[in-house]
């Protein structure tokens, strides 16, 4: 009987160890995903923004109208900062849109995200001088050089 006692012992004391080790690999392969998913997640952040930051004007050029944006700036959904950037970004792009096509065209454009999306990157390098001088009379030179930054980054995808 000692002998048996004594193998049912070491088995059980083998099979508790396996069980352990089954759990621990298991544990640690979850644990290593979710470090991932954590480390990809603060990447996107620190590279595309957060969630809750205000409307991004680099969206006008992937997302959103010029005439949506004019929306939301009458409806007075926008913070001030996006507001000062509305006047300064928007307003000028705006205008040469309107001096380059009829209601018409701009109707039809934005039925075509990618044309549409030209126009406005054609109209933002036309008025890009303008625009800087905007931001630059509303002491805002910090908010030109954050825009064209983005602008510069949204190129390189």
């Amino acid at each position: 009987m000692e002998y048996s006692t004594i193998i049912i012992g070491f088995v059980a004391v083998v099979v508790i160890f396996i069980i352990i080790k089954i759990a621990i690999s298991k544990l640690i392969k979850i644990l290593v995903i979710v470090l991932i998913l954590a480390g990809l997640t603060v990447y996107g952040f620190f590279k595309f923004g957060s969630a809750n930051e205000s409307i991004s004007f680099v969206k006008i050029f992937t997302e959103y109208s010029v005439d949506d944006m004019k929306d939301l700036y009458k409806n007075g959904k926008m913070s001030k900062t996006d507001s000062i950037r509305y006047e300064c970004i928007l307003q000028p792009i705006s205008d040469d849109l309107h001096s380059r096509f009829s209601e018409n065209e701009l109707n039809e454009l934005k039925n075509h995200r990618l044309k549409y999306a030209k126009e406005v990157f054609n109209s933002y390098r036309n008025k890009k001088s303008l625009i800087k001088e905007k931001f630059k009379n509303r002491n805002e030179p910090e908010l030109y050089t954050d825009f064209e930054d983005k602008v510069k980054n949204l190129n390189k995808k």
